[in-house]
């Protein structure tokens, strides 16, 4: 009776001790995983207050750690579907298809005078991480081109930025944001719902056609105005989804509100039959420099970018595209987040952190929140 007693008391404490290890174990997991998630993800600034593009390149240096404007920004490698990054910034934009931009002014007269309705599909790039390809014939390369990487009868513009994980750029009347990067497989992607890229089209509207980004702001309503742009990329999870396995995902928020949620594609654009091509994957390391206003021109008195002479804006006069509080994060924003981004607003002082004026504080108003219940919409995914 004694020795059931004691077999009882024992396998009650080896009970006891059991749980108390696996409790432990099971806790230390927990904790090792909060503590993981919390030291990962990371959030650089790239620059806090206003950037005025009517000035030079800015580069930060992103692989030397010993560089004195090197920023840690590569993209999350910690997550459940592999590698995954995002950019936050404010654009501001008082322009339209007759504005100068950063194309010479030799190509900027012939293309007004070939085809004027061209002109209007040049784009501004705004940032991007990657390189350009240089040219063995000293010719200067231009970071602006049309889609396709070839050259134009109306400009003789060729292609540029070679690796770029992303490339952001405005359309020259402000109608479209474009956003290009690279995949493990090709130097390009497409959106998945995309028609089959024609390189011939003569319609310059048509080349970004299978691009990432938004297309149809309306200009009226958001120009002068500082709209908060948010661009994510991230893998799909192969356990998420067998179809969109391996593949990639863009989404990009206007004044926090969805605009395009895409899967990235290549087969069906580039028609490949190779197998890997159904692959999109983010590449998971870029060491090259992060370029903000890259437009690499010989004559700089020809390549600022300027609002028209006659376009004073609210409040005095207004350079043509400013950006804000440009942010980069090694992980994908959810939508409580960007929430609270926009309702946080941007640092209305310029880049270099000099205080402005507080007279001209009302002139930075930042755009309404975009309704996506109303049939009147004043952006559209492409």
């Amino acid at each position: 009776m004694l020795n059931i007693f004691i077999q009882i008391i024992l396998s009650i404490f080896l009970i006891a001790v059991m749980a108390l290890i696996s409790y432990s174990v099971y806790n230390k997991e927990i904790l090792k995983g909060i503590k993981v998630s919390n030291s990962t993800r990371k959030i650089t600034s790239i620059f806090n207050g206003i950037f005025n593009f009517d000035r030079s390149i800015i580069e930060q240096e992103t692989q030397n750690k010993n560089d004195l404007t090197y920023l840690d920004i590569n993209p999350s490698i910690n997550q459940n579907g592999g590698a995954e990054y995002s950019y936050n910034f404010w654009l501001y934009f008082d322009i339209d298809n007759t504005t100068r931009t950063i194309i010479p002014k030799d190509k900027y007269n012939s293309l007004s005078l070939t085809n004027p309705s061209n002109f209007q599909y040049a784009y501004i790039n705004l940032f991007y991480k990657g390189d350009r390809v240089l040219k063995t014939d000293a010719t200067q390369y231009h970071t602006h081109n049309y889609e396709c990487n070839k050259m134009t009868d109306a400009v003789k513009l060729d292609p540029v930025v070679l690796i770029k994980n992303p490339l952001v750029k405005i359309r020259n009347d402000a109608r479209e944001i474009i956003i290009e990067y690279n995949n493990i497989n090709y130097p390009e992607t497409y959106n998945s719902t995309s028609m089959p890229l024609n390189c011939d089209e003569s319609s310059m509207a048509k080349r970004n056609i299978n691009k990432f980004g938004i297309k149809e702001i309306d200009v009226d309503k958001t120009k002068r105005l500082y709209n908060m742009i948010t661009i994510i990329f991230q893998e799909v999870p192969p356990n998420e989804n067998a179809i969109n396995s391996n593949k990639a995902n863009c989404r990009v928020y206007f004044n926090s509100t969805l605009i395009e949620d895409r899967v990235a594609n290549v087969s069906s654009i580039e028609n490949v039959k190779d197998s890997s091509s159904f692959k999109s994957r983010v590449m998971r390391t870029n060491s090259s420099k992060l370029r903000i206003n890259d437009y690499r021109l010989n004559n700089s008195s020809d390549s600022i970018i300027k609002a028209e002479p006659n376009d004073t804006g609210v409040g005095g006069r207004q350079d043509a595209i400013k950006m804000a509080d440009l942010t980069y994060f090694n992980y994908a924003l959810n939508q409580m987040e960007i929430n609270s981004l926009y309702k946080a607003g941007f640092n209305k002082y310029t880049a270099q952190l000099t205080e402005m004026p507080s007279d001209v504080y009302d002139t930075y108003t930042k755009g309404d929140k975009i309704d996506i219940t109303t049939d009147e919409r004043i952006v559209h995914p492409i």
